[in-house]
C-alpha cells in the first residue's frame, strides 16, 4: 500500500512541476499590462489627458491561484492622480498564460 502512495505522490509532484505559473499579481510586467489596458479605456484616457494624471496600483492582492492553469486572480486599488484631481477605486484583474506561453492580462471593473 505504501508503494502506491509514494508512486502517486511522485506522479502528482511531476504533474505539478509541468504547470508554469503566470507572472504574479504584483510583478512589474503584470502591473505594466494592467496600467496599459486601463490607460486605453476611454474614460481613464480622457482623465489622463484633461488632468495630466498618472496611473498606479496600490494594495495589490492575490485572491486565488489556479493550480491547474497557473493563473492568478487579483485585486488592487487603482489610482488616477494629478495636481488637481485624485480618484481611487478597486479593480480586479487576472494574470494568465496563453497556450503558447505569452502573458495575458484581463482587467475588470473599469
Amino acid at each position: 500500500m505504501s508503494r502506491i502512495c509514494v508512486a502517486a505522490a511522485v506522479a502528482v509532484t511531476a504533474l505539478n512541476g509541468c504547470v508554469q505559473n503566470a507572472p504574479t499579481c504584483s510583478q512589474p510586467e503584470t502591473v505594466a499590462l494592467v496600467l496599459q489596458i486601463a490607460g486605453e479605456h476611454r474614460s481613464v484616457a480622457m482623465l489622463q489627458k484633461i488632468h495630466n494624471a498618472t496611473l498606479s496600483l496600490d494594495a495589490i492582492r492575490t485572491v486565488e491561484t489556479n493550480r491547474q492553469t497557473g493563473a492568478h486572480s487579483c485585486e488592487a486599488e487603482f489610482l488616477i492622480a494629478s495636481v488637481r484631481f485624485n480618484q481611487k477605486f478597486d479593480i480586479t484583474y487576472k494574470s494568465e498564460l496563453t497556450d503558447d506561453n505569452r502573458h495575458y492580462v484581463t482587467v475588470f471593473d473599469l
